[in-house]
Formats: structure tokens, sequence, C-alpha cells
């Protein structure tokens, strides 16, 4: 799937000082975290080396809006009752799993990794809005998910 090295960082969770840290210090014009130390330059090439994950693939935001999601998607997202997918809800069900082979275990990892590192609601749940982007023929590690991290946290101080 692409994310290999993600299994190697090793957090008990991210603070929520660190988020906030990080979207109040980000300067989106010059792309920089501004730190007492010096600013920390953020593009494609550092998201990349940080986590590990593809990049150089197809951009989501290049991949057309679908006019309704496929029936693998829904199937999926029905297995999350409510209004809101938190990713604990993501997490148990990554561990009741019976492998990665699955399209639901790789929905539930790639959505999970969606809501807690690119872009999620104020209560840490999945927005959903990349749903209408993915099919169950998509292969994620062709997706270039540092072009999301980047975009997402350039538009973060709008939303």
């Amino acid at each position: 799937m692409g994310f290999g090295r993600l299994l190697i960082f090793s957090v008990d969770g991210l603070p929520a000082k660190l988020g906030y840290f990080v979207v109040d210090n980000f300067n989106p014009d010059k792309m920089v975290i501004c730190t007492s130390a010096g600013d920390i330059k953020v593009n494609r090439k550092v998201i990349h080396k940080l986590l590990g994950i593809p990049t150089g693939g197809q951009k989501i935001s290049s991949i057309d809006k679908l006019p309704m999601l496929i029936d693998a998607i829904a199937d999926w997202r029905a297995r999350y009752p409510g209004v809101m997918v938190p990713p604990t809800q993501m997490v148990k069900m990554i561990d009741e799993s019976d492998g990665e082979d699955s399209f639901d275990f790789r929905m539930d990892f790639v959505m999970c990794f969606v809501a807690v590192l690119v872009d999620c609601h104020k209560q840490s749940c999945l927005r959903e809005e990349i749903l209408e982007h993915l099919d169950d023929e998509m292969d994620f590690a062709t997706i270039d998910w540092c072009d999301l991290v980047v975009d997402k946290l350039r538009t973060c101080k709008d939303t």
C-alpha cells in the first residue's frame, strides 16, 4: 500500500497542542512552520522524508469526483453507523481484521491515516469528501499522499 514506513513511526498519540502549534505557526505563503529555532520548510519531499508515505503518483485532486459512492466504498462506509467516523472505530476494525489483503482493511488504514494526519473535523472524525474520489480498484500506493498533506496544510487556516 506504500505506507510501510508509518509502521515504524513510534507514537502513542498526537498531542492536540502539537497540531495547534503547527497550524498556528504555519505560513502558507512561504510554506514554512515558523519556530524560535528557525523556519521548517514544508513540501512533498519533506513530508515523504518525515512520514515515508507515497509521493509522486496521481494527485487525489486530479481524480474525477464520482456522482455517487461506488458500492464497495458505500459498503465500507455502512460498517460505521452514525454521521461521523471517528479514528478509534477504524482502529478497532483494523485490529479485528483478517489481514491487509482485504479491501476493508486497506480502506480502514488509509482513511484512519487521512483522519488523523491529514484532514479531519474538529471532533477528529473523517472528512468524507475524499470517498468521492476512491474506488475498489485503486492502488493506494500510486496516490501522491504527500501532495494531499501539503495541500490540506496549505488550506487549513482557511477552515
